[in-house]
């Protein structure tokens, strides 16, 4: 049996040793490699249009509606003092919690396609990383915090902050230089090793 499969093998082997047996070769590795460089550039093409996607609803007319809604309405919930999810949940009318909900919802959203991977993280960086470290330090921050306090442990965006934790600190410098009381030695806690 053995020397039946040796033979099969030294008989391959000869044929790619001739100029025939080196077109073949040649004409399949090349049509592999053909094969994955048009793969890798539709894959990240569909990336790229994921990530416009996101930027597109998040500019989207009736999304700056809300994010200025929620905006809002989480300065007026928490100038007493930073409240939980839950807090938050029963505290507000069911409009102002719908706008808030909205933005936590379009972040956890955008957490989830940036650990599968689905869209261009580069782009995501470059646009989020301008958004999100507001959001994130001055109001999801504190109310994960809050939150907490009062069940266990949730970690909140674990993606974005691993991907924008440069940009997130840039945001807590900036804050500290126009006012120092605001939050400049908040840490973000790690989140658990995926």
């Amino acid at each position: 049996m053995f020397d039946q499969i040796a033979v099969v093998l030294s008989g391959i082997v000869d044929a790619f040793n001739n100029n025939a047996g080196a077109a073949v070769l040649g004409a399949t590795l090349g049509a592999a490699l053909s094969g994955l460089v048009i793969y890798l550039a539709e894959r990240r093409k569909e990336k790229i249009a994921t990530a416009l996607r996101l930027i597109e609803e998040y500019t989207s007319p009736s999304f700056l509606d809300i994010r200025a809604d929620a905006g809002i309405a989480l300065r007026a919930a928490m100038k007493p003092g930073p409240k939980s999810w839950d807090d938050l949940y029963h505290s507000l009318d069911k409009v102002e919690w719908s706008k808030i909900s909205k933005m936590d919802h379009f972040y956890q959203k955008l957490d989830l396609v940036v650990s599968v991977r689905e869209a261009h993280n580069p782009y995501i960086k470059r646009y989020f990383g301008r958004e999100f470290p507001h959001w994130y330090v001055q109001y999801f921050e504190p109310i994960i915090r809050e939150s907490e306090k009062q069940t266990d442990a949730v970690y909140f965006f674990p993606n974005l902050l691993r991907l924008m934790g440069s940009e997130i600190a840039a945001y807590r410098e900036k804050l500290s230089k126009y006012d120092p009381t605001r939050r400049t030695g908040t840490q973000t806690q790690d989140p658990p090793a995926a």
